[in-house]
């Protein structure tokens, strides 16, 4: 079973990606959605992360019922707190828009940044969010028009936007000054080609197929294998865990039908509600009973 022997302080390694099996797969993806309509395109993607990127918060259940004495936790004290902490979260986001899309980016940033290795241990939090902040960058500087269109959908103001492209275009030049010196070849590497990514792409589609097939793809790599030994059964916590997702984005999709949008655009926007909904309670989970190095009994 697997037990938490202290807080989460990075999943970092033995993250890296040593083939170019995911790299080909993300680029014959990004290839193929330039060659599709765009209505079609933006499906896939969405289809995309909800049935592989959403997916590595499924585990959260598993996760807080092994830590919490080793024993099994009751559903409705489980799906409770973690359903009202995706509707606080997705409150204040109406409420706040631009505060809360800033937290987001800043959580994510935090959480994204947990995956890579870094030399500089000192420091190693901080510099590991950079990178995480400079992975959400990327469209920024590539793609002003959309990125500001995207934000737009999602409540910020014309007049706050430009602090958001003075910052994204600070942080990728940071985290370029310090790549060679502080981040491991394979981290290296990735960085450079998550940045030729973000330019041959649409922000929406060169951020969901990083989130799919590359941060959802090493959080179910690094459990896969305790799964596989506790021989826990998962049918329960991810039976929960899918139907409060799916009752969170058909709330969402109700409550932004009633915006002036287009079908593609609420579709772009309630898939990032639901992402900044399904963070604080996933990144707490991870923060208080993740493990680096998970022991097994």
């Amino acid at each position: 079973m697997l037990i938490a022997n202290k807080k989460v302080q990075t999943n970092a390694q033995g993250n890296a990606i040593n083939t170019c099996g995911p790299y080909l797969l993300i680029s014959s993806l990004a290839i193929a959605l330039q060659l599709l309509p765009s209505d079609l395109s933006l499906y896939i993607l969405v289809g995309l992360v909800i049935v592989y990127g959403l997916p590595h918060g499924l585990l959260d259940p598993w996760i807080f019922d092994q830590n919490i004495h080793q024993r099994k936790t009751r559903f409705i004290r489980f799906s409770s707190l973690y359903l009202l902490l995706c509707m606080l979260a997705f409150g204040l986001w109406l409420a706040l828009p631009t505060l809360s899309l800033c937290l987001f980016l800043a959580l994510s940033s935090w959480h994204f940044g947990e995956d890579v290795e870094t030399n500089k241990e000192p420091y190693a939090h901080y510099l590991r969010a950079l990178y995480g902040a400079s992975i959400i960058a990327f469209p920024f500087v590539w793609h002003t028009q959309e990125s500001v269109a995207i934000l737009a959908q999602l409540g910020v103001s014309a007049s706050e936007t430009s602090a958001f492209i003075i910052a994204t275009g600070l942080v990728s030049l940071a985290a370029f000054i310090n790549l060679f010196t502080v981040f491991t070849r394979p981290f290296r590497l990735e960085w450079l080609f998550l940045l030729t990514l973000s330019y041959a792409c649409h922000p929406f589609a060169y951020f969901a197929l990083y989130f799919c097939c590359l941060h959802s793809h090493r959080h179910i790599r690094h459990y896969a294998k305790y799964l596989a030994a506790a021989r826990s059964d998962l049918k329960a916590p991810l039976g929960r865990l899918f139907v409060l997702t799916l009752l969170l984005l058909c709330a969402i999709l109700f409550i932004t039908y009633e915006q002036a949008l287009t079908v593609s655009s609420q579709l772009t926007a309630s898939l990032f509600y639901l992402l900044a909904a399904l963070t604080l309670p996933h990144m707490l989970i991870m923060y208080l009973y993740g493990d680096d190095k998970p022991a097994l009994e």
